[in-house]
């Protein structure tokens, strides 16, 4: 009875902390689809907020951490951008 009760706990342990794991290395922030940016006149790198369909410029992306966010100065929304392969 004892070996089946700590074999139990052993299991509800490595589940908790399978689950802390997991919700540590999930980043934070809703993570979106990178879109591209399109060149607008002279070069300038434009897009478009995802939220509110703000046109936004470079400025409106930061790094934190080793990822990029955008920071819409419109309607105040912060999202991670994503990657996707081509």
């Amino acid at each position: 009875m004892a070996i089946i009760l700590i074999v139990a706990a052993v299991i509800i342990v490595a589940v908790v902390l399978g689950i802390v794991i997991v919700a540590q290395t999930r980043p934070t922030g809703s993570a979106q689809p990178f879109l591209p940016p399109r060149e607008a006149r002279g070069g300038v790198i434009k897009f478009e907020c995802q939220d509110c369909g703000a046109e936004l410029d470079k400025d409106a992306i930061s790094d934190r951490q080793g990822l990029s966010f955008v920071s819409c100065s419109y309607c105040g929304s912060t999202y991670q951008l994503l990657e996707e392969p081509v």
